[in-house]
């Protein structure tokens, strides 16, 4: 549990995960004269009892946690920090645009919300198949949903840009959106370490995605965070899932590389259309990890849409492929 001098790591579960990702790791980091807590985990009674309990255990008291920082706005990462806050009195600090509604709503979309369905339908995904989906699963799953609809929390502290941190010169905020508008890592010089929130993982890619609403460009600025981070001077990441590793240059590399694959793939597949392709029909021809596309759950094929289309899109903006939308559907073509 202890990593490197003063900087504890605690492993959060997810109930209901498979094992890679069953966890949220954060972290207690000294600051000057207090301590910072480093994300929360998803918002589950355990979940709150095993942090609660682990940092009791470390022989701390809940006072001496004066600031919350939160790397991004998912659930996993945030879900707990308001209670947090309520034990411990401390400030919750986040990037002003994961704090920002539109971003609290998109995360809380429903399925038969109008703008969703015409969304959806833009890009190919079969609205019906997903309502009757999610009927589905709110009638026969026992797991309960609601701690990964938990909404953003009400930040104290707003973090706008690259800046010192809770007056700590040593320990910066490096804005890195991609996997979110608002995602952030945390440097610390002296320990040379970064905390890379989902930004960097040692043996996955995060999510890199489009939703409703959306007019930038998040793969384009997830490279480019990558790149910022390449090649600062850092002995150990500390990420928000898997595990702790060493070097961070030639794990940015692997991850650009990844891209650039998925990407010929993507060509590929246009190339062999006649008119043109969905993002949906895009992502049905891409090799994923977790199995073939007939074989793979509605909700995991929706969601490697909408990584494709951001893809898409990155390649739509660098003049790679072309898009045309005709009935109320955007194909792409080479």
């Amino acid at each position: 549990m202890l990593d490197k001098e003063n900087v504890l790591q605690i492993r959060v579960p997810i109930p209901g995960r498979d094992r890679g990702l069953n966890h949220t790791l954060v972290y207690l980091v000294k600051s000057l004269d207090s301590w910072i807590l480093i994300d929360t985990g998803l918002g589950t009674d355990e979940g709150y009892n095993f942090l609660t309990q682990s940092i009791t255990d470390l022989g701390f008291k809940p006072d001496d946690i004066k600031n919350i920082l939160i790397t991004h706005g998912h659930p996993d990462h945030h879900g707990l920090s308001e209670r947090m806050r309520e034990w411990t009195g401390a400030q919750i600090a986040m990037h002003q645009l994961d704090a920002k509604s539109e971003f609290r709503r998109r995360n809380r979309m429903d399925v038969n919300d109008e703008t969703f369905k015409i969304w959806n339908t833009l890009y190919g995904i079969p609205i019906e198949l997903m309502q009757k989906e999610q009927r589905a699963v709110e009638k026969h799953s026992n797991e309960d949903y609601s701690p990964w609809r938990s909404p953003v929390p009400d930040a104290d502290i707003l973090i706008t840009e690259n800046e010192e941190l809770f007056g700590d010169p040593n320990i910066v905020s490096i804005w890195t959106p991609g996997h979110s508008p608002g995602h952030i890592c945390v440097y610390d010089k002296k320990r040379k370490v970064l905390f890379s929130g989902d930004h960097v993982l040692p043996r996955i890619t995060p999510n890199i995605s489009m939703y409703p609403g959306d007019d930038h460009n998040p793969l384009g600025q997830y490279i480019d965070s990558l790149t910022q981070v390449e090649n600062l001077d850092v002995e150990t990441v500390y990420p928000a899932h898997q595990g702790t590793f060493t070097g961070l240059k030639d794990r940015v590399v692997v991850m650009k590389q990844h891209h650039e694959d998925r990407m010929q793939e993507m060509t590929n597949a246009i190339k062999n259309s006649t008119d043109g392709l969905t993002a949906w029909q895009v992502a049905s021809n891409i090799h994923w990890n977790v199995g073939t596309w007939e074989n793979i759950g509605f909700w995991t094929r929706r969601m490697a849409t909408t990584e494709t289309l951001s893809h898409l899109e990155y390649m739509y903006n660098n003049n790679i492929v072309k898009k045309t939308e005709r009935n109320s559907q955007v194909t792409y073509q080479i």
